[in-house]
């Protein structure tokens, strides 16, 4: 029923909903994330961080976690943090390399690869391409995708058209 309630914009139900269910249910990660979401999407950043960090540490799997974690780097994008995005990329791709993920790894360097190319670090943004590449086989498609982006951001056109190419 939160979540219902925070569809359709009651914010203030959908939280007091998520709050009564983990009375029910303290170890339910997924209320934590509603309350996350409910506090995200009303910019209360800090407080949506600390309601996935109880989700993370109620956890049912790895790639959960590894999820939240995630969430956790789009709340610093929100907040237009990018120094806080990076280190929480870096934190997700340690826990994805822990996890043995090669394809979450590769994502998540590709994305890293997005940031520092914004960031005027044309270096660092190849280097996490590079990385991205090796850390899976198989790259799947939203490597080349944040590539691309990557690549146009620092206008390295040619780089950019192969990777939407190899999408």
């Amino acid at each position: 029923y939160a979540e219902i309630l925070q569809w359709n914009g009651n914010f203030a139900d959908a939280a007091a909903h998520y709050k009564a269910a983990t009375t029910l249910s303290p170890k339910f990660p997924e209320v934590y994330a509603g309350l996350a979401e409910v506090a995200a999407l009303q910019g209360q950043y800090d407080q949506a961080r600390a309601h996935l960090n109880q989700a993370i540490a109620n956890a049912w799997t790895p790639q959960q976690k590894l999820g939240y974690m995630r969430q956790i780097v789009g709340t610093y994008a929100l907040q237009g943090a990018p120094a806080d995005v990076t280190k929480a990329l870096e934190a997700a791709i340690a826990q994805a390399k822990a996890q043995g993920d090669g394809i979450s790894t590769a994502i998540l360097y590709s994305q890293l690869a997005t940031v520092q190319a914004n960031a005027n670090n044309a270096n660092a943004a190849h280097q996490s391409l590079a990385t991205a590449k090796a850390a899976s086989a198989n790259a799947p498609y939203q490597v080349h995708y944040f590539g691309g982006v990557a690549h146009g951001l620092m206008k390295h056109w040619a780089p950019a058209g192969q990777e939407l190419v190899a999408l």
